[in-house]
């Protein structure tokens, strides 16, 4: 029996707990994702990415620190130049089913471009009993534990690791009258361009050089359907293993594309993973170190690694699909072990420096770990 009343764990007060959660409830403005128009013919605008996440301290411990600081920190991002990329674009049409908003664009040069919000909504797949209330306002604050520039960092990672993968730039889509119908909605949206991976016409080469770029469930029937078809399961493994080095637990099926490459008469099928949204993702705070008791998805960006577990549990389905060709004994991972509580450890312990020898990846937080 704990006799202190100050030490009293929080599992054995759900009551408190609760309380405390609705009397510090974070208020985060209900709008939409904020825009900030450029000026006409400005080449760069300065705002912040997300300046609704700056809360007190207290919330701060409830609620976590998180990325607050770099969220409401203004930044000086490029105007999107609609004559240059592309050869001129084209706004076609909006985009966006999860969390973020994006609008698409056809280019001159017969390619199509998105630019997804950096910012994110999340209560838009609220049940429609929990809008309006403090739930609404919790799912929305947690935003915060996202790296709003994330993707900015994982791009030269995986060029690094030879994994195929569309790059990101940091861009604020400009006031322009050719936005149309779309001017009052995204005219400063701050947001990624990235160039949407496709296939080229009439079995010409498309993006970097394939002949047929699929979805998830696209590339699975072609693999059921003929046993020409094979995927590079070795590329799949080592962007995984990126995945788990950068913190990403998101990558379930919805979160790759896949590209046909011709090998004799048949065909490999190489990995591009998209959305880095939830790369290098800290879940801090009271609120979430409970939350991760039932439920490990909820990580934290450390240099030790989570739990595998909520690290990797999104991709398990298409994990099993994928991985079941290669022999345990070619997974250059192998060294590494188990131990009690789900976390992977090297011969020494369980940091992510341990595993960069893996990636070839000269990893700053394994930079930091030797300086210690």
């Amino acid at each position: 029996m704990n006799r202190n009343p100050r030490c009293l764990p929080v599992r054995t007060c759900p009551g408190v707990a609760v309380a405390i959660m609705l009397t510090v409830t974070p208020t985060i403005a209900r709008a939409q994702i904020a825009t900030s128009p450029p000026p006409q013919g400005a080449r760069a605008n300065t705002m912040a990415p997300g300046a609704r996440y700056t809360v007190g301290g207290l919330k701060r411990w409830l609620y976590g620190s998180d990325y607050r600081s770099l969220w409401a920190t203004p930044i000086q991002v490029p105007v999107l130049n609609m004559d240059s990329v592309g050869g001129g674009l084209t706004p076609s049409r909006t985009g966006g089913f999860g969390q973020s908003i994006s609008l698409h664009f056809n280019g001159s040069d017969g390619r199509r471009y998105v630019v997804r919000s950096v910012d994110k909504d999340p209560t838009r797949r609220l049940l429609p009993q929990l809008k309006g209330t403090f739930i609404e306002s919790i799912v929305q604050d947690q935003i915060s534990a996202l790296l709003p520039t994330g993707a900015l960092v994982v791009d030269p990672l995986l060029e690094t690791t030879g994994v195929l993968h569309a790059k990101h730039q940091l861009v604020v889509i400009p006031d322009d009258p050719r936005l149309g119908e779309f001017r009052s909605d995204y005219a400063g949206l701050l947001g990624m361009l990235v160039l949407h991976p496709d296939e080229g016409a009439d079995d010409t080469p498309g993006f970097a050089g394939s002949r047929r770029i699929s979805g998830t469930d696209a590339f699975l029937e072609a693999l059921e359907n003929s046993p020409c078809d094979r995927v590079d399961s070795r590329t799949y493994l080592k962007a995984r293993f990126l995945d788990m080095l950068i913190g990403d637990r998101d990558r379930h099926a919805d979160q790759w594309r896949w590209a046909s490459f011709p090998r004799g008469e048949c065909r490999t099928w190489v990995p591009i993973p998209e959305d880095r949204d939830q790369a290098f993702v800290s879940y801090d705070g009271l609120v979430m170190w409970i939350t991760r008791r039932s439920r490990p998805q909820q990580i934290k960006f450390e240099s030790d690694y989570p739990s595998i577990t909520g690290l990797t549990f999104n991709g398990w389905e298409i994990d099993r699909e994928l991985l079941v060709e290669l022999e345990p004994s070619t997974s250059p991972l192998r060294h590494c072990r188990r131990v009690p509580g789900g976390r992977a450890q090297g011969p020494e312990r369980s940091t992510r420096r341990s595993c960069c020898g893996v990636l070839q990846i000269d990893h700053p937080m394994a930079r930091h770990q030797s300086d210690r």
